[in-house]
Order: C-alpha cells, then sequence, then structure tokens
C-alpha cells in the first residue's frame, strides 16, 4: 500500500491523545482505511474512526456553517 505519513501529525496525536478522546473523519474508502488502521499504528492512536461510506455521506452533502 503506498501512502505518507505525516509523522509530526502522528507526534501531535500521539501527545493529545493522553488527555483527550481523538477521532479520525475521513471519506476514504471503507477497505483501504481499514487496512491502513490495522497495518500502522493508528489503531491505538484513534478513539473513533468514522468513514463517510459508511454513515452514507459524501461530500457533496456537507453543510457549511
Amino acid at each position: 500500500m503506498n501512502i505518507t505519513i505525516d509523522e509530526k501529525m502522528l507526534d501531535y496525536i500521539k501527545d493529545k491523545h493522553n488527555n483527550y478522546l481523538i477521532g479520525m473523519i475521513t471519506d476514504n474508502k471503507t477497505d483501504r482505511i481499514d487496512a491502513i488502521i490495522n497495518n500502522f499504528v493508528f489503531k491505538e492512536l484513534f478513539d473513533v474512526v468514522v468513514i463517510s461510506a459508511d454513515v452514507h455521506s459524501r461530500k457533496s452533502e456537507r453543510i457549511c456553517l
């Protein structure tokens, strides 16, 4: 799998995870995100992962506030 991991962002998340619940919201494909989470350190970093396709949402359905 060809992905780029932002190490500075991971360090930031690791630092904040001690005091906050951390979530990821993505519009990526479910199978791709599952593979990334299971193959990298993400499983222990995120308390919840929401994949837009799993909740039947698309970019075009965004509401701007």
